[in-house]
């Protein structure tokens, strides 16, 4: 653990000295109007080194010209959720969920809160800014369920079957990551550039510059899905390819989705000895959550391509 911390700190010092030295050099030219909301050159900075900062990269000017339009599309992305979510006047979020995230980023760093705060500091990024920018995620979830909250009904039956199937094979699991885009942006030209980025600089950063879905802000990844609660689209490419490997393009109705299997796990049922009625139950539950979790994800991305294509934006 010493080793490792000793390696963060020597990386984020060297990258501090980068810094120091290019930080005058950033475009601040780039001002977008989105709705009444302004994107500002400040925040557009802001945004490229918390970016490279919380991924560990090397503070460059090839790096920071690399993620300058990744940062004003996510910058836009977040104004256009801020606009709506003033216009439905939604204030209540998950304090817990806002408390996991950054003791999530913090740890992924090597310190604590205390400390995640220090590293901010260091580099002049606004701290403050960065916690503001997930309360606009947790702000926006707290809108789309109550917009279609009466939207998300799931058929009992199919539950029903999946927990049958769940309870009759052993539970085999993938650790996912995704990179979805619009139907409207994809094409062969576009694949191609999402495969070369996803070659040369690995597939979490690939997800951070392309991908539409809410995944993108932790490099694409899903975490652990169980195959049962997968669809059978999903489950037939997964299972053509091996872990560290990337699927063929997936069409969906209104978007592209592009996986890569990072792990996967099989293991026997859950202990007998825990009561099975008890255990049919949480099963039951996990299926429910998870289906009403997808839909809610659709409900989101279309949420906010439809504000997009109504919504003035206007580059300065």
């Amino acid at each position: 653990m010493k080793k490792i911390l000793l390696g963060l700190n020597i990386f984020l010092l060297t990258n501090l000295i980068i810094f120091s030295e290019i930080r005058s050099q950033i475009n601040s030219e780039i001002i977008v109007r989105v709705g009444s909301l302004i994107v500002s050159s400040f925040d557009v900075q802001n945004e490229i080194m918390t970016n490279l900062v919380l991924n560990k990269k090397e503070i460059s000017q090839e790096n920071i010209n690399n993620r300058k339009n990744f940062a004003i599309k996510n910058l836009i992305n977040k104004t256009i959720k801020k606009n709506e979510i003033e216009k439905f006047k939604i204030e209540k979020y998950s304090k817990a969920d806002l408390g996991k995230y950054v003791k999530k980023i913090a740890i992924s760093l090597g310190t604590s809160e205390s400390g995640l705060k220090e590293i901010f500091k260091n580099y002049n990024i606004d701290y403050d800014v960065f916690i503001e920018n997930y309360k606009t995620e947790l702000l926006w979830n707290t809108l789309i369920f109550r917009i279609y909250k009466d939207q998300i009904s799931i058929n009992i039956i199919d539950v029903k079957n999946e927990v049958e199937k769940f309870l009759n094979t052993n539970k085999v699991e993938f650790n996912l990551s995704e990179i979805e885009i619009s139907n409207s942006q994809y094409d062969k030209n576009k694949l191609q550039e999402i495969l070369s980025v996803i070659k040369s600089e690995g597939f979490n950063i690939a997800a951070k510059k392309f991908s539409i879905s809410s995944t993108a802000k932790n490099g694409g990844l899903m975490g652990w899905i169980s195959q049962e609660t997968l669809s059978k689209k999903y489950l037939a490419e997964i299972k053509k390819i091996s872990t560290k490997e990337v699927s063929a393009p997936i069409l969906n109705e209104n978007s592209v989705l592009i996986l890569m299997v990072n792990k996967i796990r099989e293991s026997d049922n859950e202990a007998k000895e825990v009561d099975n009625e008890v255990r049919v139950d949480q099963i039951k539950k996990r299926v429910l959550s998870k289906k009403k979790q997808d839909k809610l994800s659709l409900f989101s991305r279309s949420h906010l391509s439809n504000l997009e294509n109504t919504m003035q934006i206007d580059f300065r």
